[in-house]
């Protein structure tokens, strides 16, 4: 007893050094959904890829009709998002480019609308209307709001335009915070609108905020950055990641397909688990990583339009500052293919993020079309005992070595849920049961000789055991 336990002791100790790589065989999906008036783009569609919850929403009572909108700035410990839409009628337009809007043929003078404030101090939201002729922006105005009334009584604004000539097309943009130069910006900051209108007799389109619909739905993969997908879905466009049934293992793989977007330039080419800053042009997140030598492994299917390449790489940072970077070309392969990624770092990392292309730079419109397929990724050093939680109750394997088949020996604490998956030596399930009893009987007879490993996962604790088939 006392040699099983020790053995068992050595199995705990080291877990304390494996990868923690979260869901990199691709089980953990999430479908969201963006809401929001009609005829307006809004802030919500934001709140979904960056963790955050909607800032868009319908109020009542409304100053008149069923539906007014209420915008919020809102906040976790890392990331602030301000409340805003803007009526292009065009998801892929930028309301201060100029691209969208709405036709309005009419040379108004002034700006209304009712409005509730709970803008809390050193704020203001903003109030802005772009015109539009023939193409060309022609004149803007910029108002900025303030003041808070808790809210209890709606508010008459009425702001004086300066446009000179008659459009054909206006922009309207609102937020509840300083979006313009981001100073002063208040997480709670809110602003209730209702019932946009000019001083003339033709209305502004969706002004009243009637009619609200959902306005995209997407599945994003748990612990993966799907930010760039989401802008696709967001533009009218098919989501370019797929939660696929064609699988190496488990339930589920990841699919993408590299995607032209709406604009000049704009492509889909993947995914990571880190998060890229445009401003700093480097991931400043990813997932914890100290081993200094391993092996990242996975498993994939590969459909290129004409000679394109996917790619995985993995990059290595210690205290914010890369370390290494390792990558492999993924080329045309029809039926699942095991990859491997070696390396050997001069320092223990700290933090590593992992990111997959289904094209390779530079990306151009004959790419698009290409799809890879992958699943099953992992470290070497985690493969067969899991990478999270160990327990030293008595796990027997027996006879081993073996010639085809033993007894798994072990008592579940979770009768029903507790299973036990035999690994061949490449890391590929080739037996996995529940465990419903204390004795198990297996047999890997029709399997090649070599060494194998068992798994057991009883709830949150995972226990692995070598066994030899001669």
């Amino acid at each position: 007893m006392k040699k099983l336990f020790t053995l068992l002791l050595g199995i705990v100790l080291s877990g304390a050094g494996f990868a923690q790589l979260q869901n990199g065989n691709f089980e953990n999906w999430s479908t969201h959904t963006a809401i929001g008036p009609d005829g307006w783009i809004n802030s919500n569609m934001e709140a979904i890829p960056r963790g955050l919850p909607a800032n868009i929403s319908q109020y009542t009572p409304a100053h008149g009709g069923n539906y007014a909108i209420k915008l919020e700035t809102i906040s976790n410990p890392t990331d602030t998002l301000v409340g805003y839409m803007f009526d292009t009628h065009n998801p892929g337009g930028d309301p201060f480019s100029g691209v969208g809007g709405v036709p309005y043929t009419m040379k108004p003078d002034s700006f209304i609308c009712y409005a509730k404030l709970g803008i809390l101090p050193g704020d203001t939201g903003l109030i802005g209307i772009m015109y539009k002729n023939s193409g060309s922006v022609i004149g803007m105005d910029m108002f900025k709001i303030s003041g808070n009334n808790n809210p209890t009584v709606w508010q008459r604004l009425s702001f004086k335009l300066t446009v000179s000539s008659t459009p054909d097309t206006v922009i309207l943009l609102a937020t509840c915070s300083n979006a313009m130069t981001k100073r002063g910006i208040q997480p709670g900051s809110f602003v209730i609108f209702d019932d946009f209108a000019f001083n003339t007799s033709l209305p502004i389109p969706d002004g009243g905020f009637e009619n609200w619909s959902t306005m995209s739905s997407f599945e994003s993969l748990a612990n993966w950055d799907c930010k760039s997908a989401l802008d696709f879905v967001n533009s009218g466009l098919s989501s370019p990641i797929h939660k696929s049934t064609d699988k190496y293992e488990g339930q589920y793989a990841l699919k993408m397909v590299t995607t032209a977007g709406n604009q000049p330039g704009w492509f889909f080419t993947g995914i990571n688990n880190g998060n890229w800053d445009n401003t700093l042009m480097k991931f400043t997140s990813g997932f914890s990583f100290s081993n200094q030598t391993d092996t990242l492994i996975g498993w994939y299917k590969y459909s290129p339009n004409g000679s394109d390449t996917g790619q995985v790489n993995i990059e290595f940072r210690k205290a914010g500052v890369a370390c290494g970077m390792y990558s492999t070309w993924l080329t045309a392969q029809s039926s699942y293919t095991r990859f491997e990624i070696p390396f050997s770092l001069s320092q223990a990392p700290d933090t590593a993020v992992i990111t997959i292309n289904s094209s390779s730079w530079p990306f151009t419109y004959a790419d698009t079309g290409s799809a890879l397929i992958i699943d099953a990724l992992k470290f070497k050093s985690s493969q067969y005992v899991g990478i999270q939680n160990f327990f030293t109750n008595a796990v027997i394997v027996g006879p081993n070595p073996t010639v085809g088949e033993f007894s798994l020996f072990y008592i579940p604490k979770n009768i029903g849920e507790a299973t036990y998956t035999v690994f061949d030596a490449n890391g590929k399930a080739i037996r996995s049961e529940l465990l419903n009893g204390s004795r198990t009987y297996i047999n890997i007879a029709d399997q090649p000789k070599g060494v194998y490993f068992i798994k057991i996962t009883d709830g949150k604790s995972i226990i692995s055991k070598k066994l030899i088939l001669q």
